[in-house]
């Protein structure tokens, strides 16, 4: 031991350092971290024990709680068997004394390893017991192993680590400058090294599958809550589709019940109507026969005359009020079965215009304090459902009517607000603008505006659902809404429809 040269500086002295072991031991049991224990374990082994290079076989890791994929991976690395049996050690780290930073966690089988005597290894992990070589080329117990044969080596240590009476693993230590390398001290010092080292990898292990267990649980809470916030969604998307097709149901009743009002209406008023129209017709006439023949009667009578001639203009204006009256009648019941349009739930080719016109008609009559501005641009014909889109128009003038009133109660002003409605075409679309004075609208509210039951009318003003019921017409027709509307200031909404598209 006394001819070393330079290049095996790294062989220590063979007096034991206790302080030297116990900061080494302090230095082990401190990590708790795996990779980080491994590498400091086996760098403090080498320089402690001198020797050139070394490894560390464990025990491979029960594999009951790994998953299919886990288990594939451990199969393909041949360590676990077809029927499922692990291999007993598995090389976890490898250091040398010309290299700066052990190898570790490779998970090689000691059975594909070319690098040590698995024979040597074999039988420490048999007996449990350590063997100690002085001149490993020379001993006869190992003389047939293929790794001595081929590399002679020369020092060799390989030394069990038990806890428990169980074997946790092995290492193995080379020395191929010098015979005896591994004199007794130095054993001495490994023994001390590798009982915390045995104590210290136990809780690495423990520590390392603590800390799999939860990334493990964590990213299945993860995917469950991923899976709870695919279902929440699903629920909320289910939730609107039935809040919609509850909105539907509801107008669709209301609508129908119009319908039915209406036609009822018609019946039962265009008939004494229609009498009464006539008959003031035909009196009209009468009176104009007997107006001539008492002008005739009383032509050299002008006192007589003129007063007949006053009475007589009396009972022709009674008779033109009535005759107007009775139109008048009948141009809102025509607009009411136009607006309704039972016979025209099939799509036709139609104006909106028209439309617009005979719910303009119904509209005015509530909304005595908004001026109506109609500016038809063009007006091409479209295929539509007329009685749908008229619920449209309706909604959104109801709407803007509101608005404007709200606004001239809030500012205590009775000036009437406008409600301007155009009529255009760009890029193939039909465009129907609603532009009102009223109170506008917030970012928030116009997000939510066509949500079902979402009103910003007081209760008994508004169940929420005309808006809602618009946007769905309006999809089913292929079209879309635009809106922009400014607080305090008033509310545009534009409705594009296709001009070619069928509804």
């Amino acid at each position: 031991m006394n001819g070393i040269d330079k290049t095996t500086d790294y062989i220590q002295s063979d007096t034991l350092d206790l302080a030297a072991i116990i900061k080494s031991s302090q230095i082990i049991s401190g990590e708790v971290k795996l990779r980080d224990l491994l590498q400091k374990l086996m760098k403090i082994i080498i320089e402690s024990v001198g020797a050139e290079k070394g490894f560390l076989l464990l025990q491979q890791e029960e594999i009951r709680f790994l998953t299919l994929e886990q288990l594939s991976q451990q199969y393909e690395k041949g360590l676990i068997t077809v029927d499922g049996k692990k291999s007993e050690l598995v090389i976890q780290a490898e250091s040398y004394i010309t290299k700066q930073d052990p190898v570790v966690l490779q998970n090689i089988p000691l059975e594909k390893s070319k690098d040590l005597s698995i024979s040597i290894v074999q039988h420490v992990a048999h007996n449990l017991n350590s063997i100690v070589l002085e001149n490993a080329s020379k001993e006869k117990l190992f003389s047939g192993d293929p790794y001595i044969i081929q590399h002679q080596p020369k020092s060799i240590l390989c030394f069990p680590l038990i806890q428990q009476s169980k074997l946790k693993g092995i290492i193995y230590l080379e020395n191929n400058l010098y015979t005896g390398a591994f004199t007794k001290d130095r054993i001495k010092t490994l023994k001390i090294l590798a009982s915390q080292a045995a104590i210290s990898i136990e809780n690495a292990r423990l520590y390392n599958n603590m800390e799999n267990l939860v990334a493990e649980r964590t990213e299945q809470l993860n995917e469950f809550l991923e899976q709870l916030e695919k279902k929440h969604e699903e629920l909320q998307i289910a939730h609107r589709k039935l809040q919609d097709a509850q909105a539907q149901l509801v107008q669709s009743e209301k609508m129908a019940s119009l319908g039915t009002m209406v036609a009822g209406i018609a019946h039962e008023i265009n008939n004494p109507v229609n009498f009464i129209y006539i008959h003031a017709i035909t009196m009209m006439e009468d009176l104009k026969k007997l107006n001539d023949f008492f002008n005739d009667l009383l032509s050299e009578e002008k006192e007589l005359s003129d007063f007949s001639a006053k009475q007589f203009e009396n009972f022709f204006i009674s008779l033109a009020d009535i005759t107007n009256g009775s139109e008048r009648i009948k141009t809102i019941v025509q607009d009411l079965k136009n607006f309704s349009r039972l016979d025209e739930a099939e799509v036709k080719s139609v104006r909106v215009s028209e439309g617009i016109e005979s719910t303009l008609r119904i509209i005015s009559t509530q909304y005595k304090n908004v001026t109506f501005i109609k500016e038809f641009q063009d007006d091409p014909e479209i295929k539509c459902r007329p009685a749908q889109l008229n619920q449209v128009f309706l909604n959104i003038m109801n709407n803007s009517c509101y608005a404007i009133e709200t606004k001239q109660k809030q500012i205590g002003n009775a000036t009437p607000g406008t409600l301007t409605i155009k009529t255009f075409v760009k890029n193939s679309e039909l465009g129907i603008s609603f532009t009102d004075t009223g109170i506008g609208m917030n970012g928030e509210t116009i997000k939510k505006m066509f949500d079902p039951f979402y009103t910003t009318k007081s209760v008994g003003k508004g169940t929420g659902l005309g808006m809602s019921v618009s946007h769905s017409i309006v999809a089913n027709h292929k079209g879309r809404f635009e809106v922009e509307s400014k607080t305090g200031e008033g509310t545009t909404v534009v409705v594009w429809l296709k001009i070619n598209s069928k509804a």
